[in-house]
């Protein structure tokens, strides 16, 4: 534990916070706190700072540029199998200086930990809050647990009410979907929906209020076949089915569109996806889903996320592929809200990895119109290091705020540190003078690569020049053209760097491991 807190000191120490412009800020953070695997939860105060969730029940307050400025702890209960989780933040409407919490005893003592105790607590923009105002919501005499393998959704209903939706295992281990509706006084009301008891995997991937209902999607498994399903819960939880996204077959399909080429994509779901239903007006709407792609002239799959724009009788209008190009890769939108519009500008943020604990993670952050228009496109960072967006949010100067889990070596997966990033509206958050960029407008794929480095760039840049040096720094290879790959088969195995100039004189430089 000493190492681990003189590590992130030294970070600390070492990191050097900047302006892209003079009145937008930007910053990477880590912080030396122990952190639950699913938080941390991130959002910016009415005061232009940042408060974080780093782990667990700690709450830390960041300056404009990144600098501790105050931290608080809130504690249910503490002992060796039972620790406090906070499970959600939500934003109090017409209220900038407050913010909902809601926070979860899990009980280890039973496996999988026993989570049937919610306490509901506003706090402040100073991280102050009122222990007399704490609600508990205590569903020990009606369930075992909340949230048997995934997250309950949550959402804020106009009089302050907190509502939230998840699977939920009875006294007699029976399964169901369990609505909890909780007054700002602290009056509880629960409803079983056992319609949904035979289903496999239930998950709750969004749940909002819009106008006299709810909109919830849930994802289930259903006699061995997917589905992702659009249901209107109204206000006495009355469900009516209203689209199954799915085709209900063992494609894991969630829609099915052809683009006329050489390819058919599928959105499919599983326990990391959200496909939170984003609506851009009455008549339109986004989701954000994992990709599978089937080519049509072998079965070649290939992962990545994407983004599909419908319409409100369900219609596609338009569907982005990220492509990653590599059987090996993964491409999801993991963060709490991984897409977000404000105004003509959509946000989207996913993570990509290799499919096992050990290899490096990196997040990808785009820009697009609501036309889905790729603006720009960001890489935050990859190679043998570990970054993984657990929640994501605007600022009020047009960028957005990442945090998450990183490490600086991929093999720390299970031990990772907590992290803030904020980016610019331009996509940028550079360290200090004459250094690399913590975001880069490109990423390159597979690293160790044996015979081809895959490469893609942001539409918002365009290369001159890649150029690879040896460890004694001479030029072993140099590229004008053809951008879209690098070949290194001709190149003995070793470690060499990688120099991308662009046409507006910026360089990037990354180290490439041949085989």
């Amino acid at each position: 534990m000493q190492k681990r807190r003189l590590l992130c000191a030294i970070w600390m120490l070492v990191i050097s916070f900047t302006s892209i412009q003079a009145q937008e800020s930007a910053f990477e953070v880590f912080l030396p706190y122990e952190m639950d695997f699913l938080n941390p939860f991130g959002w910016e105060t009415s005061d232009g700072c940042f408060i974080v969730n780093p782990g667990n029940n700690m709450f830390v307050k960041l300056s404009p540029d990144g600098k501790v400025v105050g931290e608080t702890t809130y504690t249910i209960e503490s002992s060796e199998n039972v620790f406090t989780r906070i499970v959600s933040v939500l934003d109090i409407p017409n209220n900038p200086t407050s913010h909902l919490v809601v926070a979860e005893k899990t009980d280890l003592t039973a496996y999988p930990g026993i989570c049937n105790i919610m306490h509901i607590f506003k706090i402040n923009d100073d991280l102050s809050y009122n222990p007399e105002e704490v609600i508990v919501v205590d569903l020990s005499e009606e369930i075992m647990n909340t949230g048997f393998y995934f997250m309950p959704r949550y959402a804020l209903e106009e009089d302050g009410s907190l509502l939230f939706a998840t699977n939920a295992t009875k006294l007699d281990d029976t399964s169901c979907l369990m609505f909890v509706r909780v007054s700002p006084d602290g009056e509880t009301t629960i409803h079983f929906d056992d319609e949904f008891s035979n289903f496999n995997y239930l998950q709750v991937c969004d749940l909002k209020p819009r106008g006299d209902y709810y909109e919830m999607v849930l994802g289930y498994d259903k006699n061995n076949a997917p589905y992702s399903s659009y249901y209107e819960v109204s206000h006495d939880f009355d469900i009516s089915l209203v689209r199954h996204f799915s085709t209900g077959n063992t494609a894991n399909t969630l829609l099915l569109y052809d683009n006329g080429a050489d390819s058919i994509f599928m959105a499919g779901w599983d326990g990391n996806d959200i496909n939170a239903i984003t609506w851009l007006n009455d008549s339109a709407f986004l989701l954000p889903t994992e990709i599978i792609g089937r080519s049509h002239s072998n079965t070649t799959m290939r992962h990545g996320a994407g983004i599909w724009k419908v319409d409100s009788d369900f219609n596609i209008m338009k569907f982005v592929f990220f492509d990653v190009f590599d059987n090996n890769l993964y491409e999801l939108p993991w963060a709490v809200n991984p897409l977000l519009v404000k105004g003509n500008e959509v946000y989207f943020c996913y993570t990509t990895y290799t499919g096992f604990a050990s290899g490096p993670m990196q997040t990808a952050i785009s820009k697009l119109d609501t036309d889905l228009n790729l603006i720009w496109k960001r890489w935050y960072g990859g190679e043998q290091e570990y970054h993984e967006v657990l929640d994501f949010r605007l600022t009020s100067d047009g960028g957005c705020i990442a945090s998450g889990a990183g490490h600086p070596e991929a093999s720390h997966y299970y031990d990772p540190y907590p992290y803030v990033l904020k980016i610019t509206p331009d996509g940028y958050c550079a360290l200090k003078e004459n250094e690399e960029p913590l975001l880069k407008p490109y990423c390159f794929f597979p690293n160790p690569v044996d015979k081809r480095l895959h490469m893609e760039f942001s539409p918002d840049v365009t290369p001159r020049q890649i150029e690879l040096y040896d460890l004694q720094g001479r030029l072993v290879g140099i590229q004008n053209d053809g951008f879209e790959s690098v070949e290194t088969g001709q190149l003995p195995s070793g470690t060499y760097t990688l120099r991308i100039v662009m046409e507006d004189g910026e360089s990037y430089s990354d180290k490439v491991v041949k085989q």
